[in-house]
């Protein structure tokens, strides 16, 4: 996927995360950690300060106040 004009786009260690500008607002101050498994592999946010609440997996969450 090729990221669009005003896509942010952070690489490290050979591993890619673009984001559109609206959820990098939910993201900020967060702490993405990416992982490879036999079945997958993906990023997730491990450490959120806006999360009320996440999934079972960790791939989503919900925000108390915004």
């Amino acid at each position: 996927m090729e990221p669009k004009e005003d896509d942010i786009v952070i690489q490290q260690e050979g591993a890619r995360l673009i984001v559109d500008e609206l959820s990098m607002t939910f993201l900020e101050d967060c702490e993405i950690d990416y992982t490879e498994e036999m079945i997958r592999a993906s990023f997730s946010v491990v450490k959120n300060k806006l999360a009320d609440s996440k999934c079972g997996c960790g791939s989503s969450f919900s925000v108390a106040s915004f």
